[in-house]
């Protein structure tokens, strides 16, 4: 490594995990980075703001300051160049700090067009780990993902409390509003949760399945590749529908209810967990709801590159963290030692 990258690893404390190639230790090292460059830029002051800590730093300031130094860096390595490449989705700074503004990190002022750092505070992270919000770089921590993180003693405070995915199912059934149906349209499409698939796209058909606890999910296109959600049940002679709340689709918890199904019905999806005696990499084949996505985004590295919201790498502390909540999401872990 050069002393610039060197030093950057030093400072966020970043090591370097077994089995682990330089290339992919540099993209950990860059996309963590990226990060504090972009909390570091938002205590920037705009003219004529030079004495208001609350006007904030435009995005756009952020992205050319940011987008500069990744590039400088992205020309010292080479080899990183491909990792920070993607046809699809936001640009690495866009997409870092979007996900920075959605841990807390960042907090949005001005209209939404201007963005500040938080004032630090702590999160725990079970009983070992804390979350240090609104800290760029702070002797005692390190770098996890985009977070900064600092170990504790056992000061007894429990690991959050997880509702696990049927209870939540259960209960929105039952709080459900239900209307008579007036007929559905042509392209309906119905989840079957008995089919055998890693992917829960392919559990999608025209025809409709046997329901599962009295419940069928469907969903109509929209807006071309956009989709309505629907659940479907019957009441005596009548069909009954509750059409899933858009705001439901947008934070990913219809996913919520193919994995419910899915549980339900012996068929559970699956990830593939490789622990290595320093770190643990994570893979699975469906999109997690939002709750679940953000705990990877705030902790963890992606691993193929900076989009992958499906396969990432982190510690064993880290994943200890949230095994809890991906267990009560209802996904079988399939988890294969490697070496230690």
């Amino acid at each position: 490594m050069d002393e610039i990258l060197m030093s950057m690893a030093k400072d966020m404390v970043i090591a370097k995990f077994s089995n682990e190639t330089q290339t992919e230790y540099t993209n950990r090292i860059l996309y963590s980075a990226l990060a504090c460059w972009i909390k570091a830029s938002a205590l920037d002051r705009s003219v004529g703001n030079e004495h208001n800590p609350n006007a904030g730093i435009s995005r756009k300031h952020i992205t050319d300051k940011c987008d500069r130094f990744l590039s400088e860096m992205l020309v010292r390595h080479p080899e990183s160049k491909s990792w920070f490449i993607s046809e699809k989705g936001e640009a690495p700074t866009a997409l870092i700090r979007n996900r920075l503004l959605r841990s807390g990190e960042l907090l949005n002022v001005g209209f939404d067009t201007n963005v500040i750092l938080s004032q630090p505070q702590e999160m725990p992270l079970g009983k070992r780990l804390k979350h240090l919000k609104g800290v760029i770089l702070q002797p005692g921590t390190y770098y996890s993902g985009i977070s900064v993180l600092q170990e504790q003693l056992d000061n007894d405070i429990p690991s959050s409390d997880v509702e696990d995915t049927l209870s939540w199912f259960n209960k929105y059934i039952l709080q459900a509003w239900w209307r008579e149906s007036d007929g559905f349209f042509d392209d309906v499409q119905y989840f079957n949760p008995l089919t055998k698939s890693r992917n829960n796209s392919k559990n999608w058909q025209m025809t409709r399945p046997l329901d599962v606890n009295g419940i069928i999910l469907a969903r109509r296109t929209i807006n071309n590749a956009s989709h309505e959600y629907f659940l479907i049940r019957q009441d005596g002679n009548n069909e009954m529908i509750h059409r899933i709340d858009p705001f439901i689709k947008e934070i990913g918890d219809h996913r919520r209810f193919m994995i419910a199904l899915r549980n339900i019905s012996c068929n559970k999806n699956t990830a593939r967990v490789i622990i290595h005696k320093d770190y643990v990499i994570f893979n699975t084949w469906i999109y997690l709801p939002q709750r679940e996505t953000a705990l990877f985004e705030n902790y963890a590295w992606p691993l193929n590159n900076y989009t992958d919201i499906i396969s990432w790498k982190m510690t064993i502390e880290i994943y200890n963290y949230i095994k809890p909540f991906l267990l009560a999401l209802g996904i079988e872990l399939l988890e294969e030692m490697i070496d230690g």
